[in-house]
């Protein structure tokens, strides 16, 4: 008996300190918002929604702002303009794709060193599959549209065309074990994103554009709204799911860029009620899930625990990379999630890029004393996964995406917080300008090739002009 009380009251403190934050919260929060009360931190829904086109990550106005300056050699456009044309992916072959590598016309994605049922193809399935190939295919395409809408060189809006094609009339479907999810919502987060780049090009035949329009729709739309709604029925009050906050974030991103380049506001507004009541680690206040009080002398704003601090720095980097790509497509499409629930994104961005970057910007400004990194320690999803601290695996480690968050918050909201622009203007892809000793960030080529999540040229398409910050 004493044992099991013991016990009963460990889990109630273990669930007593895994509180999402400070503020009233409950993760029974119905999916649905007219089932329950909204808070007064959801976002209103429009469930008769117009888009803006192109309206994904870029809008016209990124292109032409980069192309003004690139054209009289200002930086970093300039500087970024170039590595555009250096990338490995977008110097691959004209027309050539990855697709001829699928296995049996299908995508496939699972664990390494393991063999899997693949019920799609009635056999067992070794390996992780070759969910590469699209990652690659998509990289290309985005870079190539990208050039195509700063140069209206077509030869490479043709390449780009040639890969979506080519994907929509020779991809059978996705399979996998539960990591296939993955690859549901990487593929159509990238495709969606190059196709809405590329609706209104001539080169794109009204009857392929229709065939690529149905592929995607029948081929991700059921799933994404499926782990979404299931999460393969591993949802709990608990941590909302056992899945870790990027599963979702990319799910999310899929579906809003589909709904996005398809016109379909349902799928759209999905993902904007999901950011406040979802049942998973995507809804934002269980993504960012508990607000540590700024530190005097170190901190500008109050940090936000992400859900995946304890876990590794590479997964919780990945989510802050997912998550902002998330607010800047809907803030091109008029929804504020960046300003969510008083900025909330925004103090989990700051949270992460000063644990990654704190020990190098001490180094790098001589701080004899080291910066302070709080941790509120407790369960963090459905199986009961506990977290005493910070996680050094992967710390560190560079990371696309924060450019489009600092420019983002230092235009609308005249806020420069030290750790976010550390990490947008300062690390990893630096080039030495050749007649300055100024070095210029460059943040590496479209998504990310390796995972199929990231931002997209961030440097070239989202840095404002100085002019429009407000100081």
């Amino acid at each position: 008996m004493k044992i099991n009380l013991y016990i009963s009251f460990t889990l109630f403190a273990l669930l007593a300190v895994s509180c999402i934050d400070d503020k009233e919260y409950s993760p029974k929060l119905p999916q649905d918002p007219s089932v329950g009360e909204p808070k007064e931190y959801a976002l209103p829904v429009d469930e008769h929604k117009t888009f803006r086109h192109p309206g994904c990550m870029a809008v016209q106005e990124d292109f032409d702002r980069a192309v003004r300056h690139i054209r009289v050699g200002d930086e970093p456009w300039a500087t970024a303009f170039e590595t555009l044309k250096e990338g490995r992916f977008f110097n691959r072959m004209h027309g050539v794709t990855r697709v001829a590598s699928l296995y049996k016309g299908w995508l496939v994605r699972a664990t390494a060193n393991k063999s899997n049922y693949m019920e799609e193809l009635d056999e067992y399935y070794w390996g992780a599959g070759n969910f590469a190939i699209q990652n690659q295919d998509c990289t290309t395409a985005y870079s190539k549209t990208v050039y195509w809408k700063l140069t209206g060189d077509k030869a490479y809006a043709d390449d780009a065309v040639n890969i979506l094609n080519a994907w929509a009339s020779e991809c059978k479907g996705i399979t996998g074990d539960n990591n296939k999810f993955l690859a549901y919502s990487g593929s159509a987060y990238e495709f969606a994103s190059v196709a809405e780049l590329l609706r209104d090009y001539e080169g794109w035949k009204v009857e392929d554009q229709a065939a690529f329009k149905e592929w995607i729709v029948r081929v991700h739309v059921p799933t994404l709204i499926k782990f979404l709604d299931t999460h393969e029925s591993t949802s709990s009050v608990v941590g909302g799911s056992q899945y870790w906050s990027n599963w979702d974030l990319m799910d999310m991103l899929g579906l809003m860029s589909i709904g996005i380049y398809c016109d379909r506001p349902d799928l759209y507004n999905k993902v904007i009620n999901y950011v406040t009541y979802g049942g998973g680690n995507g809804n934002f206040r269980r993504f960012v899930r508990y607000i540590h009080p700024a530190i005097d002398g170190e901190d500008d704003i109050d940090l936000g625990q992400t859900q995946e601090a304890g876990r590794d720095q590479g997964h919780n980097l990945l989510s802050i990379r997912l998550a902002a790509a998330l607010c800047r497509i809907a803030w091109n499409q008029g929804d504020d999630l960046y300003g969510y629930d008083d900025n909330r994104f925004l103090k989990g961005a700051e949270f992460v890029a000063k644990y990654n970057y704190g020990p190098l910007i001490e180094e790098q400004q001589g701080l004899t004393t080291p910066l302070t990194y709080p941790f509120h320690a407790g369960i963090v999803n459905a199986s009961g996964t506990y977290h005493e601290d910070n996680s050094t695996d992967d710390r560190g480690q560079y990371c696309a995406g924060f450019v489009s968050v600092y420019e983002h918050y230092k235009k609308y909201k005249g806020l420069s917080t030290r750790y976010v622009k550390w990490a947008a203007k300062t690390p990893g892809q630096n080039k030495i300008l050749a007649d300055t000793t100024r070095f210029v960030n460059i943040e590496p080529e479209t998504y990310d090739h390796d995972s199929g999540s990231g931002s997209g040229h961030g440097t070239l398409l989202f840095t404002e002009d100085e002019s429009k910050l407000r100081k």
